[in-house]
């Protein structure tokens, strides 16, 4: 089967198409088609360089705005004129994209925020849900799967709830996403998603279980015979350090999950640290926090204080507003995050991760602190595996694509640039 031909809508669904778009006033009022099925049909438009999708669509009302670079298919105005519809009769009320070399993911918002609407009854949201989910299996001729979720705004308020649900096809995946709130007799919905993107496809990793050795003269633990990422379209420089930990447990790394996270890069720490805690969930594997996140408003608060009172202990200046670990002096950095007792404890969970032939996952800010064997390219955050740990040289040694120890760091500085560090250990 051609991969055109993957993505056809059976005739049936197009005749049905056009039975529920009626007489399709909403496209001659507007000039635009109402019908969105194109994202879902035009293969050749999710391999098509950026620019050219661009310039594909933009007779379609796409537009990027100047501020946010947030791109989208118009205003949600606009599709409300044109009567805009996806699945043939579920209609769009917004649609933004995310554009990297190529497309990367179209997501449809189904209805606009409850303070802008008088929103969906009970029976009508379970209607509308039903006609996403059969549609999306029409389509794609598969059944969903459970998909790892956002918390509710408030996990202890039981009148939130939330659903996701995941349908992978050959070419194409789907994640229906739905926030309803309900107390008493009010109900309200207050996300109702659909996200469409490219399905991974490559060669499969190979699932393989680290040795370790251990050189007791020198101190010295060393994972050895870890699992090389191979290229594979959609492969990420950042998500390839979790697959190399997952498949280290004897799990296969979730690669449809790595095509939606992917868009969160390292510059955004608590984007990038929630998908890659989804990721793990979605594999089948456990992190167990050595260094918890601080990219939390709480934490950073805690931190900018220990940065000013390390600053004035040492002499040295701190940060007015504490946004990024690059903006503090080394110094003062590493004074205000590691005491003896902390490294000790430190030292002694990375002893007992890589003794147990588990490697960890270091996700900071690179450029703070010298390092060994570091690329001539390298971004200034980024994510790293630690495969061992040099006590007597007091250094931590991480690895490099192919698995092999590559970079060290002092075990001090690499607690202090550490955004978080996560041991990955199978369920």
């Amino acid at each position: 089967m051609q991969t055109a031909d993957m993505f056809k809508i059976p005739f049936s669904v197009i005749i049905g198409v056009g039975t529920l778009l009626g007489t399709w006033v909403g496209a001659e009022e507007s000039g635009l088609n109402p019908a969105l099925d194109y994202f879902l049909t035009d293969a050749t438009l999710w391999k098509a360089p950026a620019a050219e999708v661009e310039q594909r669509l933009k007779p379609e009302g796409l537009r990027r705005d100047a501020v946010s670079n947030v791109v989208s298919l118009g205003e949600p105005r606009d599709l409300m004129q044109r009567e805009a519809k996806i699945l043939g009769s579920v209609k769009v009320w917004n649609v933004r994209l995310v554009l990297g070399t190529e497309l990367q993911w179209v997501t449809f918002d189904l209805m606009p925020p409850p303070t802008l609407s008088l929103g969906l009854s009970k029976v009508e949201f379970r209607n509308v849900m039903k006609s996403v989910q059969e549609g999306v299996a029409l389509q794609l001729k598969v059944k969903s799967t459970p998909h790892p979720i956002d918390s509710p705004p408030d996990e202890k308020d039981k009148t939130y709830k939330v659903s996701s649900e995941r349908w992978v096809g050959e070419d194409l995946q789907m994640i229906l996403f739905a926030v309803t709130h309900e107390a008493g007799s009010k109900f309200d919905v207050q996300r109702l998603q659909l996200k469409v993107g490219v399905a991974a496809k490559g060669e499969p990793m190979a699932l393989k279980l680290p040795t370790l050795k251990a050189d007791r003269a020198s101190g010295t633990l060393l994972l050895q015979d870890l699992p090389k990422v191979p290229a594979w379209p959609g492969k990420h420089e950042e998500w390839a350090v979790l697959e190399q930990a997952v498949a280290a447990t004897g799990k296969p790394c979730d690669r449809h999950g790595i095509r939606e996270y992917a868009a969160y890069g390292t510059s955004w720490a608590g984007l990038f640290v929630e998908g890659l805690h989804r990721l793990c969930v979605m594999s089948g594997v456990k992190y167990a926090p050595i260094i918890p996140n601080i990219w939390v408003p709480t934490e950073m608060a805690k931190l900018q204080t220990a940065c000013a009172t390390a600053a004035k202990k040492l002499g040295k200046s701190a940060p007015q507003t504490l946004t990024n670990l690059l903006d503090v002096n080394p110094d003062v950095l590493r004074t205000a995050r590691v005491t003896p007792p902390l490294q000790t404890q430190f030292i002694t969970a990375l002893k007992q991760a890589l003794e147990a032939r588990r490697p960890l996952i270091w996700y900071g800010a690179l450029s703070v602190f010298p390092q060994t064997g570091v690329p001539a390219k390298s971004n200034p955050v980024g994510v790293r595996l630690i495969i061992g740990l040099a006590e007597k040289e007091g250094e931590v040694i991480f690895a490099d694509e192919e698995g092999r120890p590559a970079m060290r760091m002092k075990i001090p500085d690499a607690m202090a640039a550490a955004y978080m560090v996560d041991a990955i250990t199978a369920k």
